[in-house]
């Protein structure tokens, strides 16, 4: 999925370990409870995506843009890459 517009894409609940969204635009998307293990976000913008629920286990966000994104921040803790300056979370 490299570099692919997938606004608004909805992937609640979807399992997508290993997937590659690299340098995609992944806004306004549903990704809910979807399992993200080893996915590959470098270079993707997440802006307003809903990631509640969602396992990101050693998934790659160097350079991704998270602002904002709907999600808890210790999703994250076993992710690589992530900048903080990049990313503003939302808990619902």
């Amino acid at each position: 999925m490299s570099n692919y517009d997938l606004t608004d894409i909805n992937l609640e609940g979807s399992i997508c370990k290993g997937c590659s969204f690299r340098g995609s635009m992944v806004a306004w998307a549903n990704l809910k409870s979807a399992d993200f293990t080893d996915a590959d976000f470098t270079n993707a913008i997440l802006s307003e995506s809903d990631l509640r629920g969602a396992t990101l286990t050693r998934a790659n966000f160097t350079n991704a843009y998270l602002v904002p994104v709907t999600a808890n921040p210790r999703q994250f803790s076993e992710c690589t890459g992530l900048d903080a300056s990049n990313a503003i979370f939302y808990s619902l």
